[in-house]
């Protein structure tokens, strides 16, 4: 923590007006908690409320005031890969499968694991749509027409040879 964001901890964890851990309101907690950003909102959050929690428990105080207050933290969607490099990928992809992986990569976002866990059976061309299997459940994903062209030349060609 760098020595503004301690200071403006500070002012906002502890203003003037509160004497007692019994004043402080949910309005305290929000503030105390929207002072930082990243990973550290959810271990400000976490704490505070530990913090309460075992207070109204040992009845120092009466009520919870971080038990409604949530902490968002936003993550950021992967940047797209711009159409001409897309391109450019699959003309280097030497066999059809090696391009239907990189459609399904660079369009889709699945990983290597998800990849490696599809099944014939998990592609519904007739209707789009491929089954990705993911930590205990099955995710949908919808498939657009390149990826849907690109994995029905890999079948093709694997039903040829």
């Amino acid at each position: 923590m760098t020595g503004s964001d301690t200071t403006r901890a500070r002012q906002t964890c502890t203003p003037q007006r509160i004497g007692s851990l019994r004043e402080i309101t949910p309005k305290d907690i929000e503030d105390a908690v929207t002072v930082h950003t990243g990973n550290r909102v959810h271990g400000v959050h976490g704490a505070l409320r530990s913090l309460f929690r075992a207070l109204k428990r040992e009845q120092v105080v009466f009520r919870d005031p971080a038990r409604n207050v949530s902490a968002t933290h936003v993550k950021r969607a992967p940047r797209r890969i711009p159409s001409d490099h897309l391109a450019g990928l699959l003309d280097r992809a030497p066999t059809a499968i090696a391009k239907a992986v990189v459609a399904l990569v660079a369009i889709h976002a699945l990983g290597s694991t998800e990849i490696r866990r599809l099944h014939l059976t998990d592609l519904n061309r007739s209707a789009g749509r491929l089954l990705a299997h993911r930590r205990g459940y099955k995710h949908t994903i919808y498939l657009d027409e390149l990826t849907l062209k690109l994995l029905s030349d890999w079948l093709r060609e694997r039903a040829e040879r």
